[in-house]
């Protein structure tokens, strides 16, 4: 019964995702002595709908151009890793708010069960992370880089 009802809920969406896109097929179509409707949309807007990225949330550095922030995979540095404690948890914010400071970085503090993960930076590459680990390491000897989703300003 699970595997029906599942079944039927995959079909369902599929095929709203299929009838969108033939929606915006029908609407520009030239129809004689109709007219004719011409849909100009954002090119974020079309890679949204084609599934080719997820937005995030938006990006507040400048207001006329914000832009969504995107996750891709990618590599972050990790400055701090501990245990499951309530100054485990603020060690690790601490870490954080220090490299904040001090390298103008993006730091996320998580707590990935069973212990407190504080990451830091949003690379593309691990060149670009590299370049960073030598700066952090003089601040936290047991900085490492891991892969990682990031977000990617778009």
């Amino acid at each position: 019964m699970k595997r029906i009802l599942t079944l039927s809920v995959c079909l369902f969406v599929h095929a709203t995702f299929a009838s969108a896109q033939k929606f915006m097929d029908q609407i520009e179509q030239v129809a004689e002595e109709q007219g004719m409707v011409k849909i100009h949309q954002d090119t974020l807007l079309t890679k949204i709908v084609n599934g080719e990225f997820i937005p995030t949330e938006k990006s507040d550095d400048d207001n006329k151009n914000s832009r969504m922030r995107v996750k891709r995979r990618g590599y972050r540095i990790q400055v701090f890793k501990g245990g499951n404690t309530r100054t485990d948890e603020a060690e690790a914010r601490k870490a954080g708010e220090r490299i904040k400071k001090l390298f103008d970085l993006d730091t996320y503090t998580i707590y990935n069960n069973p212990e407190w993960v504080c990451r830091a930076g949003d690379f593309k590459n691990r060149d670009e992370a590299l370049e960073y680990l030598n700066k952090v390491r003089a601040v936290s000897r047991s900085a490492m880089i891991v892969p990682s989703e990031i977000y990617v300003k778009e």
